[in-house]
């Protein structure tokens, strides 16, 4: 529920704790009725403001700013957001940094407290022009992504456990990460469907962490 509202721009949406309230018993007692309540505040509604990328050295903020589909202006989408980040996870991966992490920091507006109710649907449209005729404003959320890089990793060794189907040089050569090269991710996920096209194992997940030794 929360992610629903949080995606339509309900930034400050929180669920309560459900109550649960019997309302009768039968007489036999095989059945009862009860009656579930789930309190929500949905708080105002939230068009984004301004969208600012922090923590990240190694790829500039321009090359980034593409990546997220969140624009000023538009009400804000946790969803967007997750997206954004999913495919700067891609980008950091195939480089080497498998650590890549970030959150987006949000900074509501002061202009309209918080528990103000929403803009009605007919105003949208002109507050999305910057009318104020009626004198309403719509509140606004600041957007700040805290990226943190981590260390780029390079690959060392590979090696194959379990293997008694066939000769390793055969598993190699589906292989698209190259030891001693710099760690990547996407060509690790393309290198385990070639693996799991061969129908010689069990399928292999590439997000598996635990076949994966990392030195410090």
């Amino acid at each position: 529920i929360v992610e629903y509202y949080q995606n339509e721009g309900y930034v400050r949406a929180r669920v309560g704790q459900p109550e649960l309230k019997v309302l009768t018993d039968s007489t036999d007692g095989k059945e009862r009725w009860v009656e579930l309540r789930v309190p929500i505040t949905e708080g105002p509604r939230y068009r984004v403001g301004e969208f600012n990328i922090d923590g990240n050295t190694v790829v500039k903020s321009e090359g980034l700013r593409p990546l997220f589909d969140v624009q000023p202006g538009e009400w804000y989408s946790v969803k967007q957001v997750r997206e954004g980040l999913r495919k700067a996870q891609e980008l950091y991966g195939s480089g080497g940094y498998m650590e890549f992490t970030g959150f987006p920091d949000l900074s509501p507006s002061d202009e309209v407290e918080a528990q103000q109710a929403q803009v009605p649907e007919f105003l949208a449209e002109s507050e999305a022009n910057g009318a104020r005729s009626l004198g309403t404003q719509v509140p606004t959320v600041d957007v700040t992504m805290r990226l943190t890089e981590g260390q780029q990793y390079f690959v060392n060794r590979i090696v194959f456990v379990g293997n008694s189907t066939t000769r390793d040089n055969v598993i190699r050569r589906e292989m698209r990460l190259v030891e001693g090269g710099v760690f990547n991710t996407e060509s690790l996920k393309y290198s385990v469907r070639r693996l799991n096209q061969l129908g010689y194992f069990e399928q292999i997940d590439d997000q598996d962490q635990r076949a994966m030794k990392v030195d410090k």
